[in-house]
């Protein structure tokens, strides 16, 4: 007598689930070819699907400088949060931003690759959404031997017209370097800006589905 062991949807995506619990480190340390660190808020490590959740208080213009003669490509790296997200498996990534203060106007920008270049005089400017990457990521986005680029941009998010601010982006795993930030007209000398920060994965439907089956495979097996 032969007996088949069925695996039902529910159970897939009930194996599909996290397995691995959102941790973050801090402090973290990465010392660069200084000897100090770059000045991350720590190292956040997610897997499956995970969602970590914090608050932050960037400079009112660090994302951007909303005055006419500032260049609206530079973000202020003294004055963004940095976050290095470390995806153990390919996910969808979703960076969220919300704040309760009416003045916000809130920016992200995310480069793939963890950063060890911390210069202090360096990480002066960075390219709040890919254009002029060359001149304003250089030289505090290097890392390696031989001090290599070692950030590439990724994307980025932006909203002028509310508090509130989402994006999400398909992602192998690996290292991310994410800038949190607000706009502003620094002629106007507004105060920084709070934020509640998330972060959470989804994982991809085709690599879940994939650890799936494999975990299911025991089950599958026919027994005579």
């Amino acid at each position: 007598m032969k007996q088949t062991t069925r695996i039902t949807l529910l159970a897939l995506a009930a194996l599909t689930g996290s397995t691995v619990a959102a941790t973050f480190s801090t402090p973290y340390s990465n010392p660069g070819p200084d000897g100090n660190d770059f000045p991350y808020e720590g190292k956040l490590t997610l897997s499956g699907a995970d969602s970590w959740l914090t608050t932050a208080t960037p400079g009112a213009w660090s994302f951007r400088d909303l005055k006419a003669t500032a260049n609206p490509n530079r973000g202020w790296g003294h004055t963004a949060r940095w976050y290095l997200v470390e995806l153990l498996s390919p996910a969808s990534l979703l960076i969220g931003m919300s704040s309760t203060n009416s003045l916000a106007q809130p920016g992200f920008a995310l480069y793939s690759g963890e950063s060890v270049n911390d210069v202090a005089a360096q990480l002066h400017t960075f390219s709040n959404n890919g254009n002029d990457l060359a001149t304003l990521n250089t030289p505090w986005d290097k890392n390696g031997p031989g001090n290599t680029p070692g950030l590439a941009f990724t994307g980025f998010g932006y909203n002028g017209v509310t508090q509130d601010l989402s994006g999400s982006f398909t992602l192998p795993a690996g290292l991310y370097t994410i800038a949190i930030g607000n706009a502003a007209d620094s002629n106007n000398a507004p105060a920084a800006i709070a934020y509640n920060l998330s972060f959470s994965t989804v994982p991809e439907p085709a690599t879940s589905l994939m650890a799936a089956l494999a975990a299911a495979l025991p089950l599958l097996r026919r027994r005579r």
